[in-house]
Order: structure tokens, then C-alpha cells, then sequence
């Protein structure tokens, strides 16, 4: 998926006489900006991405299919699609989206107003610039000329998800955290390729492009967002993922080339901690904490439900803490010490609209969660009743909208 983004070519520190020509098994002429409406701009564009990835054959045996879609029929697209799931899933389905919505409403990851489904269209309508999916690349016509620069990188970067997809690499997780991860290397991968593009575009080296600081200032504009406007779960999920990612596997690249980045992928990251640290794990992740949590009995006759069982990572710990306390420096450096964490969430089975929730989170030692825990505030969101607790290196936060149900419940307090 391609964000809408100023353009990397205005990042140079220099542009010398000569022409640096990235090449794979076979020669080609440099890339150039082209019209990516004609086929020969596309195959342009198919064959220097086969070379920069070292793939060395026509992987499709054709360009997959490009087509233009109006934003406005995106947004038709998207709300079609959503309502469709939402006529078509069971009630209990129903609930229990209900219910993830209000548990990320009361810790502040989710505006009160706003479902996570209207926050993801929105997301998606105001910053999507193309897609690929279905085994097709649609770009998104917001009208105006068009720009050769800017559609023939934007074409890069969703080609990258084709080649990508003929991998297998193009799945999700099990987790938010591990899906992060892995959307944050795939799109950082596509990243990658747009700046090898720059790179061909006007005759530079990939090293003579400032993308440290064009990646740097993307990723200040996101935080300024996560911190003051809209959904911080949804802009973390969905935004924060380029420039870290990208950042992370242009570095791969320049320390080890395509053979890098393939290698990359056998082993790539599963946290998003590793994204924020820009390094990969040393040792194999082993979950931390271990833990169950039994279901709270509201005791008015009512049954609760376990709706999500889940592991954020640091990076909508960032989130969190960069809305609840209103630092966001404090925020990244306090998520940066994240170790583990697990969420559940519980709710009423057919209804969803009133819940309880656990979140604990391991950090790297008590110095580091004995400061998280000293600037959390202790009032409780609108509406509901909260405890945060201190458990030795881990922050245990507890908060539902039942009057009373915390008092008679100790979920998430029996934990090795």
C-alpha cells in the first residue's frame, strides 16, 4: 500500500555527472519517470524491480493488472465492504467487535465517537495513494495531473507487493504486535525499492539520498498525530509501519544487498520493538510472561466473555502512553524498554457494550517501570473505574466500565 508522502527526490546531498545504473543478472537501461498507464512504463518499472531484488526472470510472465479507481469510489469501495461483513456476521461476532472497540475507547487508543472500522477507512481514504491486492495494483485518481515522478514510485512500490505475494510473504499475525512486524518489513522492503528508483531517477547513489532524515521526518509527522489527532491505535497499525520499516531494511540492503534482504525475510522481525530499535532480536522471542486470566462474574446475572486475548508490543504501548500521559519524547523512550505484554478483554455475550480489561506489561527492569507507573494518571477514563498496579518490572492496568467489578475481580494479578 502506498501513503501519501512528500516526494524523496528533494532529499539529495548531491547529484554527480555520472549515472549509477543498479543492475541484476542481466543489463538494462536506467529507470525513468514514464506514464504508468502505458504497458511499456510498466514493464520498465517490473523488470527494474526483478533486477533489484535479483530475481532474474519475468516472475508473472506479464505485468499483473493496474487499473484507476476515483477516491471517492475507494471510500464506496471500503464502506461497501464493511457493511457487507457487518449484515453477513453473526451476532456474537457483532459483539465482540462492539466490545474491542470500548476497551480501546477506555484506554484512549480509539476516539469515544468512532468505531475501528470508520478509523481504518478514514485512515485509508485520507493517506492511501494505491494498493495492491487480489493479485492487482489500483491506484487511487484524486484528480489533478498526474505526476510521471510520482506514479511511476508510487508503481514501484505496489509491484514490490506483487513480487512479494508471489513469495508467500504477504501474511498477517497472530498478534498486533507480530502483525506490525511483518507488514513493517514487507512495506519497508517496498520502501526500499522507491528509493533505489530516486536512485535511478536522477543518477545517484542510493547513499548520496538523505533518507535518514526523510524517514526521520515522516516518522516526527506520525508521532505529532499519534499524540493530539484521531484514532493513535489505527495510525500506529497502519502508519508507523513505512518509515520505520523502511528505515530498517534500507539498511539491510546497504550492509548486504538483495541477498541481505532475502535473508532478511528467513529470519525477519516479529516484534515491533525491533522496528523502533532498528535491530533485529538476538535470541528467539519467549513470551515473557506468563499468565491467565479467568473471566469476571459482574454478579447481576449477566455472563462475560473473553472477546480478545492479545499482545500490542511497543508500539501502541508508544501510543498509549504518548496520548494518556501527554509526552510523547517520554512515551518512545519508555516503549523502547518494553519486554512483553498481554491484553484481554472481556464483555458482555450479547451485547459487547459494557467490558473489563487487562493489560500487563513487562518492561526491561523496575527502574523503567517504576517511572511509567509514577506518571500514569490515576483517574479513571469517563465512565469507567481503573486500577495500576506496580508488579515489580511490570505495569498491570485494570479498567472497566461495571461499577464494583474490579473490587471482586483479580484478573491478570496471578502472574508468574
Amino acid at each position: 500500500m502506498s501513503p501519501m508522502r512528500a516526494s524523496a527526490i528533494g532529499t539529495l546531498s548531491g547529484l554527480p555527472l555520472l549515472a549509477l545504473v543498479l543492475l541484476g543478472c542481466t543489463e538494462r537501461p536506467p529507470l525513468r519517470a514514464c506514464d504508468i498507464a502505458l504497458d511499456s512504463c510498466q514493464q520498465d518499472v517490473f523488470y527494474a524491480l526483478a533486477s533489484w531484488r535479483g530475481d532474474g526472470y519475468d516472475a508473472f510472465g506479464g505485468v499483473p493488472p493496474i487499473r484507476n479507481v476515483k477516491v471517492d469510489d475507494y471510500r464506496k469501495q471500503l464502506e461497501e465492504a464493511a457493511a457487507h461483513r457487518a449484515a453477513t456476521q453473526a451476532p456474537e461476532q457483532g459483539a465482540r467487535e462492539r466490545a474491542r472497540d470500548r476497551g480501546l475507547t477506555l484506554l484512549g487508543l480509539l476516539e469515544p465517537t468512532t468505531s475501528s472500522t470508520s478509523a481504518t477507512i478514514e485512515e485509508r481514504v485520507d493517506n492511501v495513494v494505491a494498493y495492491y491486492g487480489g493479485g492487482e495494483v489500483v491506484v487511487i485518481d484524486r484528480g489533478g495531473k498526474g505526476d510521471a515522478v510520482g506514479g511511476t514510485l508510487t508503481l514501484v512500490h505496489e509491484l514490490s507487493h506483487a513480487f512479494q505475494d508471489r513469495d508467500g510473504l504477504l501474511i498477517g499475525g497472530a498478534t498486533t504486535d507480530l502483525s506490525f512486524a511483518r507488514r513493517a518489513a514487507t512495506e519497508g522492503e517496498a520502501e526500499l525499492h522507491e528509493q533505489l528508483a530516486v536512485a535511478e531517477l536522477v543518477g545517484v547513489a542510493i547513499d548520496e539520498i538523505d533518507y535518514p532524515g526523510y524517514y526521520s521526518n515522516w516518522l516526527g509527522r506520525i508521532r505529532d498525530r499519534v499524540q493530539t489527532k484521531g484514532a493513535p491505535f489505527g495510525i500506529v497499525s497502519s502508519s508507523l509501519i513505512y518509515p520505520l520499516g523502511a528505515t530498517f531494511m534500507i539498511d539491510v540492503w546497504r550492509a548486504g544487498g538483495s541477498t541481505g534482504v532475502r535473508q532478511l525475510f528467513d529470519r525477519r522481525p516479529v516484534t515491533s520493538l525491533e522496528l523502533m530499535r532498528g535491530q533485529l532480536r538476538k535470541t528467539p522471542f519467549e513470551e515473557p510472561i506468563r499468565c491467565s486470566v479467568e473471566a469476571p462474574e459482574p454478579g447481576d446475572g449477566r455472563a462475560f466473555d473473553r472477546f480478545v486475548h492479545d499482545r500490542f508490543g511497543a508500539a501502541q504501548v508508544y501510543a498509549y502512553l504518548s496520548r494518556r500521559l501527554g509526552d510523547d519524547g517520554l512515551a518512545w523512550q519508555w516503549a523502547l524498554s518494553w519486554v512483553d505484554d498481554h491484553y484481554w478483554l472481556y464483555g458482555e455475550v450479547e451485547r459487547g457494550e459494557e467490558v473489563a480489561l487487562v493489560w500487563r506489561i513487562m518492561f526491561e527492569d523496575e527502574v523503567a517501570a517504576e517511572k511509567v507507573y509514577a506518571a500514569h494518571p490515576k483517574e479513571p477514563p469517563e465512565g469507567a473505574e481503573q486500577d495500576v498496579e506496580l508488579h515489580g518490572s511490570e505495569l498491570l492496568l485494570r479498567i472497566s466500565d461495571v461499577q464494583g467489578l474490579l473490587e471482586a475481580w483479580d484478573g491478570g494479578r496471578d502472574c508468574e
